[in-house]
């Protein structure tokens, strides 16, 4: 077998975005030019879709969904893989705890979304966010802005009505409408999130992330001028950055 670093997935949250950064992955390493399968990185994929939610976690509403992820984590690295990414910002609320415990490096999506920006749009002033009810109320993004944005940019979150509505739209996508709905059903996840994106515009905002994965999958469908910054393209991007470095790495041992 090849001596090769392998890049580990804790899916299942949800389910619909663990297959998502698996296509996405595969999308940015063919548009690189690979041409042949062994051109492409070996992945493993763990939908741990037993582990409680993690926004109903953050609400104070339900089980921890902790010890879950380092028991994934765990069986990700007892596979071989050399580093996980979580393509769930709820998720990192705990991300050094999981990490600490599965002793295993784990890309941290949120940080590197926000050190995207410092270099690709420092001239932003308010950026808002959509994402879990969970990580609104534990004001998760402020936490990692307030760290790293050279700028110090305003962070804002939809209100409590459009708030609603994301919840309603990560549900959509759970249920896949996205799939059986036309986009100009008011009920498909691209619609509802429409709506949020431009309440956010009204509240001033600039630019806008992406921070939940099941809202990256809708926001396929809109329209692609808008001004946002996607965590899970950050999240593929940081994490091939990485492989690929190891890669060269393992390739001189």
């Amino acid at each position: 077998m090849n001596n090769v670093p392998k890049i580990g997935i804790i899916a299942g949250a949800g389910v619909a975005a663990g297959v998502e950064i698996a296509n996405r992955f595969e999308k940015v390493v063919t548009g690189g030019g690979a041409r042949q399968n062994q051109q492409h990185p070996e992945i493993v994929l763990y939908q741990a879709t037993q582990a409680p939610s993690r926004s109903l976690h953050l609400e104070g509403k339900g089980n921890s969904f902790i010890p879950y992820y380092i028991e994934s984590a765990k069986k990700l690295k007892n596979f071989g893989c050399s580093f996980i990414c979580m393509p769930c910002n709820t998720a990192h609320f705990a991300i050094d705890e999981i990490s600490a415990a599965a002793d295993i490096e784990i890309i941290n999506m949120i940080k590197e979304t926000f050190n995207y920006i410092n270099n690709n749009h420092s001239n932003s002033s308010t950026i808002g966010i959509i994402c879990s009810d969970g990580s609104k109320k534990q004001e998760l993004f402020n936490i990692y802005a307030d760290n790293i944005l050279q700028n110090h940019q305003q962070i804002i979150y939809p209100d409590e009505v459009h708030q609603q509505l994301v919840t309603k739209g990560i549900n959509n996508v759970k249920a896949g409408l996205h799939r059986t709905l036309s986009i100009k059903d008011p009920e498909h996840p691209a619609s509802i999130y429409f709506s949020v994106v431009n309440n956010l515009y009204k509240q001033g905002c600039d630019l806008i992330i992406i921070g939940c994965t099941e809202v990256s999958i809708a926001v396929n469908y809109l329209p692609q001028d808008l001004n946002m910054v996607d965590s899970m393209n950050i999240l593929v991007n940081t994490s091939l950055e990485k492989y690929n470095s190891l890669l060269s790495i393992y390739k001189n041992v």
